[in-house]
C-alpha cells in the first residue's frame, strides 16, 4: 500500500510538471497572436501536431497517480474527474479550431513558395536574356536551350514543393485528427466515470 501511494504521488507530480510545461510551450507558440499570417498559422499547427502527445501524457499520468492515491469514496474524486473532463474537452476544441485555421492557410503558404520559385526563375531568365544581348557571341539557340533548362528546373522544383507539402499536410491532418479523437474519447470516459462517481457518492450519503 505504501509503495502504491508513493508511485501514485510520483505519477501525479510527473504528470502535473509535464502538463504545466506543455501549457507553457503552447502559450509561447500562441503569443503574440498573428492569425493574419498564413505562415505563422501553418508553423503553429505543424508544431502542435507534433507535440500534442505531451499534454496527453501529463493528463494520463495525473489521472493514474490520482486514482492510486485517493480512494474512490472520496468526494474530491468527482471534482477531479469533472475538471479532467473539462480539460480534455478544451484540448479537443482547441485542436478543432487549429484544424479549421490550418485548412484555410496551408494553400496560401504553398502558393507563396511556388510563386517565389517562379519569380526567381523569371529573374534568372531576364538576367540571362540581358547577358545575351550584351554578348553577341551568345547565339539565340544557346539562349533558348538555357531558358528551357531553367523552365525544366523550375518545373521540378515546383513538383518537389507540391509533393513535400502534400506529405506534410497529410501527416499534420492525421496527427491532429488522432489527437482530437483521443481527447474526445478521454473526455467522454471521464464524464461517464464522474457521473458514476456522483451517483455512488449520492447513494452512500443517503
Amino acid at each position: 500500500m505504501f509503495k502504491k501511494e508513493i508511485l501514485g504521488k510520483l505519477l501525479f507530480i510527473f504528470g502535473m510538471a509535464t502538463f504545466i510545461a506543455s501549457l507553457i510551450d503552447i502559450a509561447s507558440l500562441l503569443f503574440p497572436l498573428r492569425l493574419g499570417s498564413s505562415q505563422w498559422v501553418y508553423s503553429l499547427v505543424r508544431t502542435i501536431s507534433e507535440t500534442s502527445i505531451i499534454p496527453m501524457i501529463g493528463i494520463l499520468s495525473m489521472i493514474s497517480g490520482f486514482y492510486l492515491v485517493v480512494s474512490r469514496e472520496n468526494r474530491i474524486v468527482f471534482v477531479f474527474e469533472s475538471i479532467s473532463t473539462g480539460v480534455c474537452a478544451s484540448f479537443a476544441l482547441f485542436l478543432i479550431i487549429l484544424t479549421l485555421l490550418f485548412s484555410v492557410s496551408f494553400s496560401s503558404v504553398e502558393n507563396k513558395m511556388v510563386s517565389e520559385i517562379r519569380e526567381k526563375g523569371e529573374t534568372l531568365k531576364n538576367q540571362l536574356t540581358a547577358y545575351a544581348r550584351e554578348n553577341p557571341e551568345v547565339t539565340g539557340e544557346e539562349l533558348d536551350k538555357s531558358i528551357k533548362k531553367i523552365d525544366v528546373n523550375l518545373l521540378n522544383q515546383v513538383k518537389s514543393v507540391n509533393k513535400s507539402f502534400l506529405k506534410s499536410n497529410v501527416k499534420i491532418f492525421v496527427n491532429i485528427f488522432v489527437y482530437i479523437a483521443a481527447y474526445i474519447l478521454f473526455s467522454l470516459i471521464l464524464f461517464k466515470t464522474s457521473i458514476i462517481t456522483r451517483k455512488k457518492l449520492y447513494y452512500e450519503s443517503n
